[in-house]
Order: structure tokens, then sequence, then C-alpha cells
């Protein structure tokens, strides 16, 4: 299986379309903090406001290009197929493409930091103390919502071994709590949402460690994602023992 993710890491940080996303992305992101601090934001707080509120836009597209990367030629080019011939199993090859995502999530994700940390070197505001922590953990938090929808969409790519399938999926359920915040007359749905949809418990832990209450927050959301990532790559690993492979 390491084999397999080494393989599959090396492909995919040599694509032309996966780097020039990555390098765009960190790009939109300097210039986004840089144009905030010369709108006359030049103080330490607004440029923490500035660098979480690209977190948030940030994770939809590192997260859409990672899922893209690891799933996209591997259904094109049926290399799977030959994996699993010689000796994979299902179950591991499940896991490798969601450690995929997660290694290729962490490296954007470092990219992103580090222009924060440039930006803040140029401009003389840098995130400490508080700040600092609130900034890592709401990487934290948008990464577990990320990487959960990530393991969901993997359901339906390992259904229908289509990607166009799990871009929808990966696409309905990044929106879906917004769709439910938006028919808050409909309470039933809104008191199941809150309670166990993950996005709404990630954004409470996130809430819970602003706080002041950072055990609770970060076991929260180590548990959600546990929950959450356990079951999708289970359904995953079943679906797929179960799919009939062929050329």
């Amino acid at each position: 299986m390491r084999k397999l993710i080494m393989a599959d890491l090396r492909r995919i940080l040599k694509k032309p379309v996966f780097l020039a996303a990555f390098l765009l992305m960190t790009l939109v992101e300097i210039i986004m903090l840089f144009r905030n601090l010369g709108n006359g934001y030049n103080d330490d707080y607004a440029f923490f406001v500035a660098a979480t509120t690209l977190i948030n836009f940030g994770t939809l597209v590192f997260s859409l290009s990672a899922l893209i990367g690891v799933y996209s030629d591997e259904f094109r080019s049926q290399v799977y197929i030959a994996a699993i011939g010689r000796g994979l199993s299902r179950t591991k090859f499940v896991i490798a493409k969601f450690i995929d995502c997660m290694v290729l999530l962490a490296v954007q994700y470092a990219a992103s930091g580090a222009a924060v940390v440039i930006c803040g070197a140029v401009t003389g505001h840098v995130l400490r103390g508080q700040l600092l922590a609130i900034y890592l953990f709401t990487m934290v938090s948008q990464g577990s919502s990320a990487l959960i929808t990530m393991a969901l969409a993997s359901v339906f790519a390992f259904m229908t071994l289509k990607m166009p399938t799990t871009l929808a999926a990966f696409i309905v359920f990044s929106f879906i709590g917004q769709l439910i915040g938006g028919i808050g007359d409909i309470v039933v749905l809104r008191v199941f949402f809150d309670r166990y949809y993950y996005f709404a418990l990630n954004e409470s832990a996130l809430s819970d460690f602003m706080l002041g209450s950072c055990s609770h927050g970060i076991i929260m959301t180590i548990v959600t994602f546990m929950v959450y990532c356990g079951i999708s790559l289970g359904f995953s690993s079943l679906i797929f023992r179960k799919k009939e492979l062929s050329l």
C-alpha cells in the first residue's frame, strides 16, 4: 500500500493541472492578503481575519483539486484493476486513496500557511498566541470537514467508478449544509443538521475552541472525523469488494 501511495503522489504532484491550481490558489491568497492590508486593515486582528477567511475558500478549491487528482486518472486508465490483480486488497486500495487525499490537502495547507507567514513577515503582521492557535485550529476544522466530504464522495466513486458522479456527490455534500441552513423554518431538518451533520459539528467545535474550551473542541473534531470517515470508508470498502471489475 505504501508503494501505491508514493506512486500516486509522485504522479499527481507532477501533473500540470494540479500544479497550476496549486500555484494559482497560493498566489490568490497572497494577493487577497495584501489587498486587505492595502484597504486600511492594518492591524494584526484584521490580518488574522483575512487569513482565516481565505482558509474557508481555499479549502474548497484544495479539496476539489485533490479529489480530481486522486480519482480522475485512476478511473480513466483503470490502473486499479492491475493493482488489485497483483494482490492488493480492495480495502487497502480504498484506504490508500483516502491517504492520498489527506497528504495532498496537507501539502496545500502547508503552502497556504507559508503564504500567510511570508505576507506577515513582509507587512510586519505576525500571528501569535491565541490568534495563531485559532488560525491553526480553523485549518484543522476545515480540513476535517473537507476530508469527510471526500470520504463521503468516495462511496459514490467506488460505487460507480465514474468521476462525474464523484464530483457531483462532493459538491452536494459540500453545499447541503448551506441549503439546510436556508430553510430554517423546517425545524426537524435544522435540529438534525445542528446535532449530527459534520459541518455543523465542526463549526460548533471551532466555536468552543475560540471561546476557550480548547480540549472539548479538539475532542469533538477528532470524534466527528473518526466516526464519519470510518463509516464512509467502511461503506466504500464494502461496495468496492462487491464490485465486479472488468476492462
